[in-house]
């Protein structure tokens, strides 16, 4: 299911289901048109953290930042290893008091998304894509 984009069934065609370039697609046209400042991130211009690894973001807006993480039939089996990365990544910039949440569109939501949910949510700041958007208002 495709909550962003307003798809009410569940067996929506695959082709059509967002992947992350269209949430963040979604998220962007939202800032623009209602004024949002946002820096967009990514590993160009990523930050350091203190062991000197880089820690790309999606985006910064007032110090804090998100990451957009897009769960799909694509990329659903690999995720476990992705999300414990990220996991870290919170803890380590908890440590030098920098926000990060996750920001999720789950587009399958059976048992084993709301398992990965969850283990972010036991370590870190989670919340779906919509309530970003309605967040920023």
């Amino acid at each position: 299911m495709c909550k962003i984009w307003k798809c009410e069934t569940k067996d929506y065609e695959k082709s059509k289901r967002s992947k992350e370039d269209g949430s963040k697609s979604v998220i962007e046209k939202y800032f623009l048109e209602n004024n949002v400042v946002y820096e967009k991130r990514g590993s160009k211009n990523a930050i350091q953290e203190e062991y000197g690894n880089n820690i790309s973001f999606d985006y910064v807006l007032n110090n804090v930042y998100y990451k957009i993480i897009c769960l799909t039939e694509d990329n659903y089996n690999g995720y476990v290893a992705i999300l414990k990365m990220w996991i870290a990544n919170y803890i380590m910039l908890k440590k030098e008091n920098k926000k990060l949440v996750f920001v999720i569109d789950d587009n399958i939501n059976n048992d084993k998304t709301k398992s990965y949910k969850k283990m972010l949510n036991d370590y870190g700041i989670v919340m779906t894509l919509q309530d970003f958007i309605k967040e920023k208002r």
